[in-house]
């Protein structure tokens, strides 16, 4: 009787599936809602990664005047390129030491970069994991954040490909010389933080960039927009624009972005924001109660 008992009520079998049916009970969302929100970052993935594919002969010209020209215009003449380091004397007292700091404090956000839109789907996720709404359904936030997050990123590299803009660190270095698709990314003011830390990490990272001629929109610029948005609380909201603060600074201090590259940044998080709110509600007249995984488990309080 023993093995038989240990078959029915322990065996690997009968845990994996007592383990399947709580997974499937916690789970809010049917499938085809989730794969349906996430096709913008899946297709902008895509995009991203089959950039480096696309022939010299297909790509448009890479424009290296026109930002350049924007950026004298709305500023007046003036720059905030490598802003405060432009500022401060070359035989100034303790100048050496004040770069180094700056250089480590931009690089930071540059280097969190690549992991905040993750983070931060997961947070809203756990956050609003128990919050329902009027009629006692789950709400759609953190897969509101996905969606939105993916139609700015599609619609920034889909930008960034037709209309090609050289970033200030190549016209600091090459003015307005034709430059070529077959040069590789430049870490610009990131160099500093290598000779720092000893090693080419962002070297690493900056020459296997897929679109080395985006400057406009700056993606860095507007990934902690779209975060801030969704912040669910004032003192998050606060936390957010502190931090978009920082990384539009690094920005420019490490010269990778002119300022208007950050205004189009702003521009592309705002409109991909309210363009998927829209979107949002006209996906959830199409699905119905359809897009909640199990409907039967809530209960509905009101019509």
């Amino acid at each position: 009787m023993a093995p038989r008992v240990f078959l029915e009520h322990g065996s690997l079998l009968h845990r994996a599936k007592m383990y399947r049916e709580k997974l499937h009970s916690g789970e809010r969302f049917s499938p085809a809602l989730k794969l349906t929100l996430c096709l913008p970052v899946i297709f902008w993935l895509l995009l991203y990664q089959s950039a480096k594919s696309i022939p010299n002969f297909l790509r448009q010209n890479i424009d290296v005047i026109t930002l350049p020209s924007l950026e004298e215009t709305i500023l007046f003449g003036h720059s905030l390129q490598h802003f405060p380091a432009s500022m401060i004397p070359n035989d100034a007292q303790g100048r050496a030491a004040s770069l180094a700091f700056m250089d480590i404090l931009a690089a930071i956000p540059y280097l969190l970069h690549f992991g905040t839109a993750v983070v931060f789907a997961i947070f809203l996720y756990f956050y609003h994991r128990k919050e329902i709404n009027r009629r006692g359904l789950p709400i759609l936030q953190p897969w509101t954040f996905v969606f939105c997050f993916g139609i700015m990123n599609a619609f920034a590299v889909l930008a960034q490909l037709t209309w090609p803009t050289a970033p200030p660190w190549y016209y600091e270095v090459y003015g307005d010389q034709t430059p070529s698709y077959d040069m590789t990314g430049n870490p610009a003011g990131l160099q500093n933080a290598d000779s720092i830390l000893g090693f080419g990490l962002f070297k690493a990272i900056y020459g296997e960039s897929s679109i080395v001629f985006g400057s406009w929109p700056s993606l860095h610029g507007a990934w902690p927009i779209m975060i801030t948005f969704f912040m669910p609380t004032t003192g998050g909201k606060l936390f957010g624009a502190t931090y978009t603060a920082l990384v539009w600074w690094a920005a420019m201090y490490l010269n990778h972005h002119f300022f208007v590259d950050l205004l189009g940044a702003a521009f592309f998080a705002t409109s991909s924001f309210y363009l998927g709110i829209y979107i949002i509600k006209k996906v959830k007249i199409h699905f119905g109660d359809t897009m909640y995984r199990h409907a039967t488990f809530y209960v509905l309080a009101g019509p």
